[in-house]
């Protein structure tokens, strides 16, 4: 669920979009407080097959892991970039 309260002045006023917000995020996106608080009744109502998948689909735009392992791979990053470095850089960092 989104709560893009300052959509209309966003698309129109500043930089505009880069996409549509209700093709690519997950759940609702909800431009008013009344929309915000129906949205909430409902999150937790059982998905369809149709939902789940679509649900899915956009969360992987974003995301290319849906685990809790995000700071494991950015250690093991780090360090690699660290090991290439070393191997070829000299002591002065030339």
């Amino acid at each position: 669920m989104s709560f893009a309260y300052d959509y209309d002045r966003y698309n129109n006023a500043e930089r505009g979009l880069f996409c549509e917000l209700d093709r690519v995020l997950p759940g609702p996106v909800c431009r008013t407080f009344d929309e915000f608080d129906g949205a909430l009744d409902g999150v937790f109502d059982k998905r369809t097959v149709e939902q789940t998948a679509e649900y899915d689909w956009k969360r992987k735009i974003f995301f290319d892991h849906l685990d809790d392992q995000a700071s494991w791979r950015v250690v093991k990053r780090v360090k690699r970039v660290k090991r290439v470095k070393e191997l070829y850089l000299d002591d002065e960092g030339s």
